[in-house]
Formats: structure tokens, sequence, C-alpha cells
């Protein structure tokens, strides 16, 4: 049973290590270049109503709407690109929709530039990295009666192959890098050492 984990495991890491230097990561709007559009609805909706419309306006590419303002009346639209035929249509559908009539001159349109993955990673490599020495010292001390360099060897690689598994898997499934992304890597990260120092004491309550 191992055995065929480890295999799959090795498969997955060896897939998403091709895929991202083939294919690439799918990065999402939060961090790609792309046209930011605010539409002035001055009414409560739906997210669902209005991604219904983005479908019919903008029927390929990717698309993000959220709210915005205080009451929620406010949206706020993500495209990879706006032409001015889009940007009719989108104000004709809305105002069908909700019975408005707001004009196409009051849509702003911002054009956002891209920002690079190892700008938002940057912050974090040095914490990180210090958390991570801390703490292979520590589990190091506490657990040298198995072995100070089996422990720290063991935890480290554990921790990178979680990390290199977690991205391959968000690579194959071709889910976008988006800004929940690297909290799900850092949680991952405090779950491994979790379960590595719950093993570790077990296996030193069983030596003793």
């Amino acid at each position: 049973m191992k055995k065929k984990i480890c295999i799959i495991i090795a498969l997955i890491l060896i897939l998403g290590t091709v895929l991202t230097l083939t294919v690439g990561l799918n990065v999402s709007l939060d961090y790609s270049a792309h046209t930011m559009v605010e539409v002035p609805l001055q009414k409560e909706f739906l997210i669902s109503d209005i991604k219904a419309i983005t479908k019919e306006v903008f029927p390929q590419g990717k698309i993000e709407i959220q709210k915005a303002s205080e009451f929620e009346d406010m949206i706020f639209i993500k495209v990879e690109g706006l032409t001015d035929e889009q940007k009719s249509l989108l104000c004709q559908k809305i105002n069908e929709k909700y019975g408005t009539e707001i004009k196409v001159e009051e849509i702003l349109v911002e054009q956002v530039a891209n920002t690079r993955l190892r700008d938002v990673i940057k912050p974090y490599i040095i914490p990180v990295i210090i958390t991570t020495i801390a703490i292979l010292i520590y589990m190091g001390i506490k657990f040298k009666k198995q072995g100070v360099l089996n422990i720290v060897l063991q935890t480290s690689t554990l921790v990178v192959v979680s990390q290199w598994l977690f991205l391959s898997l968000l690579v194959i499934t071709r889910y976008p890098i988006n800004r929940i992304v690297i909290p799900a890597g850092l949680m991952i990260y405090l779950a491994v050492l979790l379960v590595l120092n719950y093993l570790y004491e077990k296996s030193n309550k069983i030596k003793e």
C-alpha cells in the first residue's frame, strides 16, 4: 500500500513539474494583467445574475465579479480585455436586467498591470526560512534520541515534498493561482510540521 502511494505521489510530482515547465501556472486575474470594470448599479444584485450577463458579453476568457461599496451596490468586474462594443453591450444587458438607465460613459474602466508571482512570494521567503531553521533545530534537540541528522533530513524533505505536491496538484488541475493559494500553502506547511511532531513524540514514547 505504501509503495503504491509513493508511486502515485512520484507520478504527480513528475507530471506537475513537466506541466509547470511546459504549460506554466494558471494565474488568476488577481495577479495577471486585466481590465477592471466598475459599474455604478446603485441597486442590490446577485453575483450569479451578473455572471450570466458577463458570459454573454465575454463568452471567452477569465472573469471575476465582486461587490463593492458599503451598500454592495457597485459591481467590480475583472476581465482579460474590454472592447467598446463589449462595454456598450454590458451596459445594455445590465440596464435590461435591473431596469436602470446607466450610461456607457458612467462605466469606469481601468487597466491593471500584472503582478509578478515572485514579488508576491518574496515577503514570505525569509520568515519561512527562519521559522523552518528554528523548528529543525528544536526538533533535532528534542528528538535527538532518534538521530539529529535523521530528524532534520526527514522533516525538511517532507516539508519540501508536501509543498511540491501542493503546487503540482494546482498545475495539474489548472486551479488558478489566486490570493488564497499562499495561505493554503502555509497551512499545509504548518500541518506537516504538527503531524511530524506528533509522530516523533509517539516514536519517542515507544522507545522509552
